[in-house]
Formats: C-alpha cells, structure tokens, sequence
C-alpha cells in the first residue's frame, strides 16, 4: 500500500478570536449530511456563549488558503481529558 505523503497547503490553526459564525456555518454546511441537528435551535447569543468557553477550542483546516475543515476540543480539566465534540471536511 502506497501512502502518500500530506500536502504543503495544507494547515490546522487554532481559531483566534473565536467566531460563533464560522462555527455555525461549519456545523450546518458540515452537519446537514449526517443529521446534526443538536444546535440547530441554538439563537446568535447560544453560539456566542458556547464558542466563548474557557474550555472549548476549535481548529480550522485550510488547504490552499481556503477553509476545508474543523474540529471542536471541549478540555474536561478535572478528567484531564479533550473530548472532540465536533469534527467534519467539507465537500469539495
């Protein structure tokens, strides 16, 4: 099996300043092919106050300078644990 190497234009960069938006957008553009539906009543101030968490992180993956991914890190800090709440690719 041959396994080929990751691209160069590729990158993960932790979302700084949080962006209820881009999360949103994510979550429904990602989560519509596989029946996410939990936030989908989430308001504007719901979004907000969830992506404002001392404890919740999200990533963008960006291939070629455009946005292709995510992932949610929620750190259970009394678990010492990371759970990954949310992870999805966009459809070329």
């Amino acid at each position: 099996m041959k396994v080929n190497k990751p691209t160069e234009n590729a990158e993960i960069n932790l979302l700084i300043p949080p962006d209820f938006q881009l999360n949103k957008f994510l979550y429904n553009k990602i989560g519509k092919k596989y029946n996410w539906v939990d936030r989908l009543i989430w308001t504007d101030q719901d979004w907000i106050k969830y992506v404002s968490r001392f404890d919740m992180y999200t990533y963008i993956l960006k291939v070629k300078n455009e946005i292709a991914g995510f992932f949610e890190f929620i750190f259970h800090e009394k678990k010492l644990e990371i759970e990954i709440a949310y992870f999805g690719i966009l459809e070329e």
